[in-house]
């Protein structure tokens, strides 16, 4: 089962697949060897994807920039995954 970590609405149930095809495509491309054990956090409907030390320095990182839809997040190099509502 994934740990879970929720900020405000929800992934939806195609938004969370739409995640993590954006990583299993980025993991194919990039190489993860340096960020194993690090946070990635992909925002499905953009596709863009944060990778930082932990999910709350990505989390704070966000509310900096303003942003506040839901995000999904995955440990590099782990097989779980964690979803981030927006922040209200």
């Amino acid at each position: 089962m994934a740990n879970t970590v929720e900020r405000g609405p929800r992934l939806t149930t195609r938004e969370i697949e739409r995640a993590k095809e954006i990583w299993e495509a980025y993991q194919k491309s990039h190489d993860m060897t340096p960020w194993i054990g690090q946070m990635a956090v992909i925002d499905p409907r953009t596709a863009r994807i944060w990778i930082g030390k932990t999910w709350q320095e990505l989390a704070q990182q966000h509310d900096q920039e303003g942003i506040n839809t839901p995000t999904f997040a995955v440990t590099v190099g782990k097989d779980y995954y964690v979803r981030k509502g927006g922040s209200r």
